[in-house]
């Protein structure tokens, strides 16, 4: 509710308790410093009032306890970084009366911070259930990997801006990770991460990286990570040197038709524009079409009729489905150009495939058959030929995409990692 009348209550100090008189319909303001990050609970007692207790940061409400029972005792408790803030106390129904606050605890919480080319490897747990990060100032735009390790997630993130602890964006639980891409600049932000309820061991892994190196590797980019603080960060020890992938352009303004196999006989399921080019993930055995993926389509495009970019010599052999040859013949059209897809990255499985440990279709590194479903997409290797998987970092085979495998999204621009 908002009071009609506000009345400065005083100061909050820890442990000692503050008190003031509350008019009908009004609410008492107290200022509140805090030294550190803290886990805090603040209650307020009255013989008459039923309180509502309220914190506020530069006018946002950061917590809030409404006193729905209409209590005469309620505590607020939340976590809080280092900072100022106003608690406000109302009356649930208009009451008035004398009004005792009291902050019970500050329970400080630990706050690492982290720069550029950090890895962070942890396990929230029992003696450890939160954690947090702080970073900002970044020289250049950056990207921040918050990775679960567990198959089911079970991993609560949020990110916040530091100066005003509003949030940014936040995942849990189905989902096991997440990219934020972040601006060069001079703002702050706050990780916090806890284990989902009832879940008592956690590993977790976190990544802060320039954009320019294409991403993380979160089992392989770094050699023995460690907890950084502000004075011991570590660098880069092993970092990913990108190898141009193979993509096709058509060499006809028109563009070229994309087919459903490896033949000029076979239907047309889409077209690439001529101001466009596509990743190739393969090529037929005759050598005579690309295999290539261009948004959500998979298909194949004649050799003869686009011009090739990247290291296109050692494209695995990807043999083409059957034809399905069409019903009538098509009238030629103009191909328009096409916008870039958005969104996450996904593969989405409709029947069932196999996914890896590693880069290997060896039986010895099967790590799952996946009936079906949606994933998402973490990188792919230099050359196009494995993508990673957001699934307990398994790989899966460009070349099974087609079939019984789709994808969608923004796949054009995935980082390259390392296996």
């Amino acid at each position: 509710m908002t009071g009609t009348q506000n009345t400065v209550g005083g100061t909050l100090t820890s442990s000692q308790p503050a008190s003031a008189d509350l008019p009908a319909g009004g609410a008492l303001f107290f200022d509140y410093a805090l030294p550190q990050t803290s886990q805090v609970s603040i209650q307020a007692i009255s013989a008459k009032v039923q309180p509502i207790l309220t914190i506020l940061r530069n006018g946002e409400v950061i917590a809030t306890q409404p006193n729905t029972s209409g209590a005469l005792t309620v505590t607020l408790e939340a976590l809080l970084t280092n900072a100022t803030y106003q608690v406000r106390v109302e009356g649930a129904n208009g009451t008035s009366g004398s009004v005792i606050l009291l902050v019970q605890s500050e329970t400080p919480v630990g706050m690492m911070t982290i720069g550029l080319d950090t890895l962070v490897s942890e396990t929230l747990d029992v003696q450890v259930p939160l954690a947090f990060y702080q970073f900002g100032n970044l020289p250049e735009p950056a990207y921040l990997y918050i990775d679960s390790e567990l198959p089911e997630g079970k991993l609560l993130a949020v990110l916040k801006d530091g100066d005003n602890d509003a949030i940014i964006g936040s995942f849990s639980s189905p989902m096991t990770g997440i990219r934020f891409t972040l601006p060069a600049g001079g703002r702050i932000y706050v990780v916090q991460l806890t284990p989902e309820a009832g879940s008592p061991s956690v590993p977790f892994t976190l990544c802060l990286t320039a954009v320019r190196t294409h991403g993380c590797e979160f089992n392989g980019g770094f050699n023995n990570p460690t907890t950084p603080t502000s004075t011991d960060i570590p660098p880069f020890s092993d970092p990913i040197t990108e190898t141009p992938i193979c993509t096709v352009s058509p060499t006809s303004a028109n563009g070229v038709n994309i087919r459903q196999s490896a033949s000029t006989g076979s239907i047309v399921i889409g077209a690439l524009p001529g101001n466009q080019s596509a990743d190739v993930l393969g090529i037929s055995p005759d050598k005579n079409f690309f295999n290539i993926q261009y948004n959500t389509t998979n298909g194949w495009v004649a050799q003869s009729v686009v011009t090739s970019e990247g290291q296109c010599d050692t494209l695995d052999t990807v043999q083409p489905p059957p034809i399905i040859a069409p019903s009538n013949t098509p009238t030629a059209t103009p191909i328009p150009a096409t916008s870039t897809p958005s969104g996450p990255c996904l593969v989405i499985i409709n029947s069932p495939t196999n996914v890896y440990t590693t880069t290997s279709n060896h039986s010895e590194h099967l790590f799952d058959q996946i009936q079906s479903g949606t994933i998402s997409v973490i990188g792919r290797t230099h050359d196009n030929s494995w993508w990673k998987l957001n699934y307990s970092n398994s790989w899966i085979q460009t070349n099974t995409f087609g079939h019984s495998v789709s994808t969608t999204g923004a796949c054009h621009n995935l980082p390259v990692v390392s296996p």
